[in-house]
């Protein structure tokens, strides 16, 4: 006789949520019972080991869809349900005896208890196709006791179930029979359900199996001798077919990350990549381990070998796809991987999270830091290794992701220096083609210098011209370019390096240890300061102070950054960034030895209140600006001024 029972209060706001919020993608519901069926597979195995009564037998899901009766139905041979089993794992909150199951072979000291999973919500999803479940189930025999079969039902009509016990016993295990509501159709089609499996449950350990309609020959053998003439008419005959309904395996059963590395050949990681990235050149890098202790996880990771076209995109997809116990639970999980680290593809499967986990709880969750960190270190590590040991190879993936790789020093505080070890860089001293580190650059440094110097810029053979590092060069100081948009903020964000400051050559009076080789140069006349006051005040607007130069040789003037200011190059990323910027007023250093500013000088001595001389001084400001690689406010006043003058000198 069946007893109605009521769902448990917190049960059926559950249900509320499974049902209308919770899962927004539907086809998640076999992935739950598939792994609900896989988890109560492992703990009539293990139950095996210590119980004699219970079988070891050819452990299987089975699925099977029922076109006529609209039913999807999920058998597996596992432990299976009495009537209290059932009463406390379908009616109640992560109860199923799971729990109390994993305590009692803990306190066993049972290795094979890992295997077994928390029981979430999993089943409960059920309900976002089905209007009716049922289930059938038989538990296993304990201790040589059995128990009666029973079946459970619900439609989630007002808040109930039905529950009871069978007067005849069942095979062992449990059967979930969902009565798919209208608008879940295409879960009754074979394509469907095989292509959810192979997505979703793809590595389940044990076989998920379905029948399906095969061809096969017919066997029309004769046993009486055939004439010629009849032999003649048989060759001439199609070959006859039947169908017949056989077990197909939907999933592959072999999770490649659980192998032991050893085992692995480098085709199958290959081939193992493009299957799950659909790219079509082998990785780079393949990243195959094991983490054990308080946080079990295994991950197979992939650097790719060229650059995603999309990765500077707001929607590019980040992170690895996170299993739990061979489960896939989502992919693209970016709460695996830091942001500079995006570019890395594959697979983490943990044994210790939740398999009803979300991306809202993976958020704060101490075991994802603690994989996070793991994941970021040995990515870090392998690029150290082939960094030192394969530089040319490095050098290839370093050119299709330096540039993101980079943005660890500025979104990852606790090991921005670790990046910046990675990072390749042009300076004065590198060959054509060729790049430094900053450790390599250390390691050049003359004995008394404290200070990594470095330049900003859109190339090369622009920097090795700039007027910023006259100096630095006549005193053999080695002089880094940084040739990317971000460079002028990673080198700022970074600081130091090693225990050596980072100085901008663009900076208001660079730092050397030996600046006392100058220290009376900058000491002026009447009339040389005369001149320079002229110069602040004719270009007032444009600059925040004029001071005599103690670094250019061959330039006239440059300009100067006045405390922290981005480089031009930062300054226009922001600007198409759509961010409101205002940068301070820079500095002007002149070259008071230059031949150009001593005839300024003569023309100021003779009528400081020239027109010329005004528009000469805003000539001297205009090319320090074009000298940096700075935009002009007013290109076409320029070219009037330069045309003007050479009109008068011709």
């Amino acid at each position: 006789m069946s007893t109605q029972f009521q769902f448990q209060t917190e049960v059926s706001q559950l249900l509320n949520i499974v049902v209308n919020s919770l899962y927004s993608n539907k086809e998640v519901f076999l992935r739950e019972l598939i792994s609900n069926s896989s988890d109560a597979i492992d703990k009539a195995r293990v139950l095996s080991l210590t119980d004699k009564s219970v079988d070891e037998k050819q452990w299987e899901i089975r699925l099977n869809i029922d076109n006529d009766a609209k039913t999807l139905t999920i058998t597996d041979n596992g432990i299976g349900m009495n009537l209290e089993d059932a009463k406390v794992a379908l009616g109640t909150i992560a109860h199923s005896g799971t729990k109390a199951f994993m305590e009692k072979m803990a306190e066993g000291g049972d290795t094979a208890a890992d295997l077994i999973g928390q029981f979430g919500v999993g089943f409960y999803a059920s309900f976002m196709v089905a209007d009716k479940v049922t289930v059938l189930s038989q538990r296993v025999p304990e201790n040589g006791k059995t128990s009666k079969a029973i079946k459970w039902e619900s439609s989630l009509k007002e808040g109930a179930y039905s529950l009871v016990e069978l007067d005849n016993p069942r095979t062992e295990g449990t059967e979930i029979i969902l009565h798919m509501g209208e608008d879940s159709d295409n879960f009754l089609e074979t394509y469907t359900i095989k292509e959810l499996v192979k997505r979703y449950s793809n590595f389940i350990s044990y076989p998920i199996v379905m029948q399906e309609e095969t061809v096969v020959p017919v066997d029309n053998t004769d046993t009486d001798t055939d004439t010629d003439a009849d032999a003649d008419t048989d060759a001439d005959t199609t070959e006859e077919t039947t169908t017949e309904m056989k077990d197909v395996t939907l999933n592959s059963m072999q999770a490649l990350w659980m192998r032991p590395k050893s085992e692995v050949t480098d085709d199958e990681y290959n081939q193992f990549y493009k299957q799950q990235t659909r790219d079509f050149l082998d990785p780079f890098k393949t990243i195959h381990y094991r983490a054990e202790g308080t946080n079990e996880f295994n991950a197979m990771l992939f650097i790719p070998s060229k650059v995603q076209l999309d990765i500077y995109y707001k929607d590019y997809k980040i992170g690895p796809t996170l299993y739990v116990r061979r489960v896939q639970i989502m992919e693209n999980c970016e709460q695996l991987v830091p942001l500079h680290l995006r570019f890395v593809k594959g697979i983490v499967d943990s044994n210790d999270l939740p398999l009803n986990v979300s991306r809202e709880i993976l958020q704060n969750n101490k075991q994802v830091d603690m994989i996070r960190k793991s994941i970021s270190k040995k990515i870090l590590s392998t690029l150290k290794n082939t960094l030192k040991n394969e530089r040319d190879e490095y050098a290839k993936f370093y050119g299709e992701f330096g540039k993101v790789l980079k943005e660890g020093v500025h979104y990852d505080m606790e090991r921005k220096e670790d990046v910046a070890a990675l990072l390749l860089f042009e300076s004065t001293a590198t060959e054509p083609g060729s790049f430094t580190t900053l450790d390599e650059y250390i390691e050049r440094l003359p004995e008394n210098e404290n200070n990594i110097h470095y330049i900003t810029g859109q190339s090369k053979s622009q920097l090795q011209e700039s007027p910023y590092i006259e100096e630095l060069q006549s005193k053999g100081i080695e002089v880094i370019f940084g040739t990317d948009d971000i460079d002028d903020m990673i080198f700022r964000t970074l600081g130091a390096f090693k225990g050596k400051q980072l100085l901008s050559a663009a900076d208001a009076t660079p730092k050397t240890n030996d600046d006392d080789d100058n220290k009376d140069e900058t000491k002026l006349s009447d009339e040389e300061t005369s001149f320079v006051d002229f110069l602040k005040e004719a270009l007032t607007n444009n600059v925040s102070d004029v001071v005599p130069s103690t670094r250019l040789r061959s330039y006239p003037s440059l300009l100067t950054n006045q405390g922290f200011a981005p480089d031009p190059h930062m300054q226009r990323i922001l600007e198409s960034m759509g961010q409101e910027y205002t940068p301070p007023k820079k500095g002007m250093e002149i070259n008071m030895n230059h031949e150009l500013v001593k005839k300024l000088q003569q023309l100021h001595a003779k009528d400081a209140n020239s027109d010329d001389l005004k528009g000469y001084a805003q000539l001297l400001y205009d090319n320090a600006v074009v000298s940096e690689g700075g935009t002009l406010d007013n290109p076409g006043d320029y070219v009037k001024r330069v045309t003007n003058l050479m009109t008068k000198i011709l």
